[in-house]
């Protein structure tokens, strides 16, 4: 389910969080920041992202067709989509 990622706690339980849980303009955007700040490995990133149900639609609506535009490029010419 895109916008959905999952936490396990230490007796087992699995809290399911959608995207209306969270503050996703704030979560996606501190994400690409770090991405940039530690010159982190663009496949590395964009597969997380879309491992935790970050996809090309989401980055769209929270940080614009720039940030969407180069994810689906880079993405699709490297096999993530």
């Amino acid at each position: 389910m895109a916008g959905s990622s999952q936490k396990k706690d230490y007796d087992g339980t699995v809290w399911l969080e959608s995207e209306s849980d969270n503050d996703m303009l704030a979560e996606i955007g501190a994400r690409f920041d770090d991405a940039i700040d530690t010159d982190r490995d663009e496949t590395d990133f964009y597969t997380e992202l879309l491992e935790t149900g970050i996809d090309v639609a989401m980055v769209r609506k929270y940080m614009g067709d720039g940030p969407a535009n180069r994810m689906q490029c880079f993405c699709e010419e490297h096999g993530l989509l």
